[in-house]
Parts: C-alpha cells; structure tokens; sequence
C-alpha cells in the first residue's frame, strides 16, 4: 500500500457504482491506484494511460489482472478516441496538463449521462502543497483554490456532486521518511490513523455532465 495513492483508491472506489463497465485512469503513473481500482471492480474493463515510457513499463511489470491494461498515450488522444467512459480518473495531475479547462470539456464530452470524473486536486493552502511549491516551483503552472471549483467546473461543463478532504500527512520535505525509507508507507499510514489534523493535502471531486 502506497501512501497516500492507496488512500486515492479507496476513496475513489467508494464512489464508483458495482454496475460500472468501464473506467480510465490517466495520467496513471507508475499504476498503483489503477491496480486498486482494478481489484476493486474485477467485473470492470480497466485502463490505465501515461504519456511516460518508463512509468508505463513498471506499471506493466508489477501490476497484472485480468481486467487491466496499461497503455503509452497521450491524455488528449486517449480521450479522441473513446466513444463514452462510465469512469475517468484524473489523479493528482490537472495541474501538470496543459489547458485544463479545454481537457475537462473534452472528458466531460465523453461521459455516459450516468458517468463520473473523479479528479484529486492538491489543496493549495496545505503544508504539503506549499512544501512542495519550495521544492518544485517551477511545476505549478495551475492553481486551483476550493472556493473556486464550482465555477470553474460549471465553465467546463461539469457539476460538482461531492467534495471530500482526503489524506492529513504531509509528504513532501520530510527527514523521518527518509530514514524510514524501508517502512515510509506503513509510517505514514501510521501517522494518518493517528492525527486529528484537519491539514488534508488533496480534494476528491466527484463530477457529473452539467446538462
């Protein structure tokens, strides 16, 4: 179980209907929470997509079920050539893509009536993310504050269902983990079951097509 990617999962599966088909997860990684989606709908075509050779040939190495694929892809030509998706997934990552607006139309064009996008969006005012801006400023070309997101969806053509906070344990700039770089992830869940932190890293946004 991988901190907090696993805790990604869960999440997300807990919002997913058991009669769903087919679901995507893109940009997928190096494919951990794909894998737990996948072992959560076994009946379910799952897909896992990233632009990244090298991530995609470690998905395909340590990850295999009967109803997962992993693919080298683009976001914008995965998404050209699907016909409709009950579930897309998009983890972590709206703010590494570039015009976000025009990539949330695009999946939201595509979307059963019933269908969902689950997006998990770093929460700007954390320690995590603001550890992470020092670290890396030069990545977050897309900031998305909470206060924002039913207008910018709606200009998407997307409705927010539900808005959960999700994972307390900052990630990003700790010693403790590399010292127990052996046991981080069990650690850091360790840490989670424990805190009464209300300093959540990430929002889990359950969409819908704004008909």
């Amino acid at each position: 179980m991988k901190y907090p990617q696993s805790l990604f999962a869960s999440k997300i599966n807990a919002r997913i209907s058991p009669e769903t088909r087919y679901i995507i997860d893109a940009p997928c990684g190096r494919g951990e929470t794909t894998f737990s989606i996948a072992l959560g709908f076994p009946k379910a075509k799952v897909v896992g997509v990233d632009i990244d050779k090298s991530v995609i040939k470690s998905a395909l190495k340590h990850f295999s079920r009967p109803n997962l694929e992993f693919f080298q892809r683009d976001i914008y030509t995965l998404i050209s050539q699907q016909e409709t998706v009950d579930v897309f997934c998009l983890i972590n990552s709206l703010f590494l893509l570039p015009e976000p607006k025009a990539l949330l139309r695009k999946i939201s064009e595509k979307l059963e009536l019933s269908g969902r996008l689950l997006l998990v969006l770093p929460n700007p005012q954390s320690q995590n993310f603001k550890r992470f801006q020092k670290l890396s400023p030069e990545v977050n070309g897309f900031i998305l504050e909470r206060h924002e997101y039913e207008d910018f969806f709606k200009s998407a053509d997307l409705k927010v269902l539900a808005c959960e906070a999700v994972a307390k344990i900052p990630t990003y700039g700790r010693w403790d983990t590399k010292v127990l770089y052996f046991i981080r992830d069990r650690y850091l869940f360790w840490l989670e079951d424990r805190s009464n932190s209300r300093d959540y890293g990430y929002y889990l946004v359950e969409l819908v097509r704004d008909e």
